[in-house]
């Protein structure tokens, strides 16, 4: 089986599982996760990017604000245990809207672009490119892969290059 990386962004997979946990957080492995996920597309996860942000902290920070770093800080520190994983750190954000914080996660896709600028992504690579084709063969959306515009630009124009070349049918 062929190797591939597999990149998590800590942010969106969040708002995934509270989505799916019907509200609450669903609790999982990140690493069998993201073998399972290589797994199903015929390939071997050699190593994970993980994105995230640790808890915004104000100036004065509150007991619960320290509270929730100690408790990234422990999951980060079991995290890199693992040789397989590597994490990358974003910042984060608030902002108060109508009375209420939210909290946003920033510099995250910047610290994406510089990790596949290291990686040598090609419009030969079928099986890489076909995650961003759904089963009709229409391009997924940003919103579903969760791409930013440059790199969903990115991913378009491999994809346009590929079928251009007969390597993948523009409809399935």
């Amino acid at each position: 089986m062929e190797e591939t990386l597999v990149f998590m962004d800590a942010g969106f997979l969040s708002k995934l599982s509270k989505y799916f946990g019907g509200g609450e957080y669903l609790r999982y492995n990140i690493i069998n996760f993201s073998k399972n996920l290589a797994k199903k597309q015929n390939l071997v996860c050699k190593h994970i990017f993980y994105y995230t942000a640790p808890p915004f902290q104000s100036d004065d920070s509150t007991k619960e604000e320290l509270e929730k770093y100690r408790k990234y800080e422990t999951f980060k520190n079991k995290l890199l245990k693992y040789k397989v994983i590597s994490i990358r750190e974003g910042r984060c954000q608030r902002l108060k809207i109508d009375g209420k914080f939210i909290y946003n996660q920033k510099g995250v896709d910047l610290l994406v672009t510089i990790d596949l600028m290291s990686i040598s992504f090609d419009y030969k690579d079928i099986k890489r490119l076909g995650v961003f084709i759904t089963e009709k063969g229409k391009i997924n959306s940003s919103r579903f892969s969760g791409n930013c515009a440059k790199h969903q630009r990115i991913i378009r124009e491999l994809i346009n290059k590929a079928r251009f070349l007969s390597l993948i049918p523009y409809v399935r």
